[in-house]
């Protein structure tokens, strides 16, 4: 998983008791790439709407789920090929805050597809 510069501005923000953001919604691509960029603040070919993640924290343990459902598939015919996924903070922009590369994953109308996000927070030396 690629922790982008959107995130880590936002982490530093919080510590400072300043206004920030944080990744609330699931967003999916189909184009493949081979990385993504710190400073990328979009999935390349990104397609649908974005769907708001649940959240939970259990110790130093943050979950970021979301379910992207069956119903949203555009290619019905082949089911759509989703090459990355990631969380932004707003439901349309260019906020991205994590991303992460798929392969193999090809979402057809007859299933839904969770996506969960685990992030440990440790402070170095811990």
């Amino acid at each position: 998983m690629a922790i982008q510069d959107n995130m880590l501005i936002n982490i530093s923000k919080a510590i400072n008791s300043e206004s920030y953001d944080v990744p609330s919604y699931l967003t999916v691509a189909t184009t493949a790439v081979t990385s993504i960029d710190t400073d990328a603040t979009s999935l390349t070919g990104e397609i649908g709407t974005r769907v708001a993640f649940t959240g939970s924290r259990l110790g130093k343990q943050l979950t970021l789920s979301g379910i992207r459902s069956g119903a949203v598939v555009i290619d019905n015919i082949n089911g759509d090929d989703l090459q990355t996924s990631g969380g932004s903070a707003t439901l349309a922009g260019d906020d991205l805050q994590l991303a992460i590369i798929h392969s193999g994953i090809t979402q057809t109308t007859n299933f839904d597809l969770e996506f969960n996000y685990v992030i440990d927070l440790v402070r170095r030396g811990e």
